[in-house]
């Protein structure tokens, strides 16, 4: 209910996802500043850092299921809310540079008081959501250091949660109306490499603990949200089955150590 709330509080439809652009400005005046601030229209050529942010937002809802809204939706729409603590140069445009610094603080001050975690992880997206323009420089221990330490800043440190960057990168790009060319499908491929990683989640419990119903019942509806394209279930039960055992009576009749062998070999 805590990202619920956190929509309902950023004037956000929680069946649509649908904003009260008006309601938004006067609730958080940061959103009427962005109107009257504007970006170097080499990258974006809008009318104003609030027409961006509209644009992107809108394409996400309309192009992309939308997965934990409560986390990406928050994100999108305060991507760039840092560019009001920006100075703006002698030619009217903004030096954007290290807004996405500036974005992410302001993510904390306006969800202040919600979930810590939840904000820590918004915060963190809007951080690094122009993480792509640092690939190409990046040294490669340099970037998966940084890669793993994103994955830390998530409460369930896993892809579910990290893939969350590509959506917002493609919001992002297409947003933006740009007076140079700009391919961004390379970058999404190599965001993809890091960001869209197999997800394997590992479960312990006493026979008749309900594992299997959670992994029916929870797990595989996220699957729903995302391309994953195979889900795997590999069950140390199921090899005892195929082995022979019937009930639990017959665990003494099986060999654990050939259970193990047959488990790894599924899991590579």
């Amino acid at each position: 209910f805590e990202e619920e709330k956190i929509l309902k509080y950023l004037c956000i439809n929680t069946e649509t996802y649908e904003i009260d652009w008006d309601n938004l400005c006067e609730k958080i005046p940061y959103f009427e500043q962005l109107k009257n601030l504007k970006s170097n229209p080499k990258w974006h050529s809008e009318d104003s850092v609030f027409e961006h942010t509209k644009m992107a937002y809108e394409w996400l809802i309309e192009n992309r299921v939308v997965y934990q809204p409560g986390i990406l939706l928050p994100a999108v729409l305060l991507h760039d809310i840092g560019k009001v603590m920006c100075n703006v140069g002698p030619n009217g445009y903004l030096l954007s540079s290290g807004h996405e610094k500036h974005s992410a603080t302001l993510v904390k001050e306006i969800l202040y008081g919600f979930s810590p975690y939840l904000v820590s992880e918004i915060a963190t997206l809007v951080e690094y959501h122009d993480l792509r323009y640092q690939f190409r420089e990046m040294k490669q221990s340099k970037l998966n250091n940084l890669i793993q330490k994103l994955k830390n800043s998530f409460s369930i440190g896993s892809s579910l949660y990290i893939d969350l960057f590509v959506p917002l990168f493609e919001a992002d790009c297409n947003g933006a109306n740009r007076t140079v060319e700009y391919d961004y499908q390379k970058d999404i491929e190599d965001l993809g490499k890091y960001f869209h990683s197999p997800l394997m989640i590992t479960m312990f419990g006493l026979p008749g603990s309900g594992k299997n119903h959670f992994i029916e019942n929870i797990i595989q509806h996220l699957w729903e949200y995302e391309d994953y394209t195979d889900f795997v279930v590999i069950s140390r039960d199921d090899i005892r089955e195929e082995l022979g055992m019937k009930c639990f009576e017959d665990y003494k009749n099986v060999d654990e150590d050939k259970v193990t062998k047959i488990f790894k070999e599924r899991l590579n």
